[in-house]
């Protein structure tokens, strides 16, 4: 059975360096959309930081991802951001960095370090999980077959979601 790993719930870190605060907020998405409510929030949130860097990972496979340094030199943040998602194997998983500037320039290798430790400092606090991919199926069958219909699926551990009897007996699994 194939399944995918994701957070539960959201989390978040920090990381400090030459006064440069990094904010890192973690959250499972589960669209696009979802994302774009997330970041309003913490642009509402913090409406006074420098930068809002992201990146997120979306499909089971992770195969929908974006990941953006928001001013910051490029690949410094955002790549960083996603290659903790990456090295993790997590998708539904969207993480925000929130870098109030401390007057100090870090250069890019510092930039990388310090998003990257944000992320790492956020999905250290957070759960996570691994889910099952499942599919629903439809089961209609005599009445003389439900007996060993549901005996041969509670020894192949096949959920039973619903069952109807009224006509035909129909089990969704």
């Amino acid at each position: 059975m194939k399944s995918y790993r994701t957070i539960t719930q959201s989390s978040a870190g920090l990381y400090r360096e030459k006064g440069s605060k990094f904010l890192a907020y973690a959250s499972p998405i589960t669209d696009r959309e979802a994302f774009a409510e997330f970041a309003a929030g913490l642009r509402k949130e913090h409406p006074k930081a420098r930068h809002h860097c992201f990146a997120y990972r979306l499909g089971y496979d992770g195969e929908d991802f974006r990941a953006s340094d928001d001013g910051e030199p490029s690949g410094t943040a955002g790549k960083p951001i996603l290659g903790r998602m990456i090295s993790l194997d997590l998708t539904f998983v969207a993480i925000i960095v929130v870098r109030y500037f401390g007057g100090k320039l870090l250069g890019a290798a510092g930039l990388v370090r310090a998003y990257k430790s944000a992320a790492e400092d956020a999905l250290a606090a957070a759960t996570i999980k691994e889910i099952p991919i499942t599919v629903d199926y439809t089961i209609a069958c005599d009445y003389g077959h439900v007996g060993k219909l549901e005996e041969a699926m509670a020894r192949n551990n096949i959920a039973i979601k619903s069952r109807s009897f009224a006509g035909t007996p129909i089990f969704t699994v």
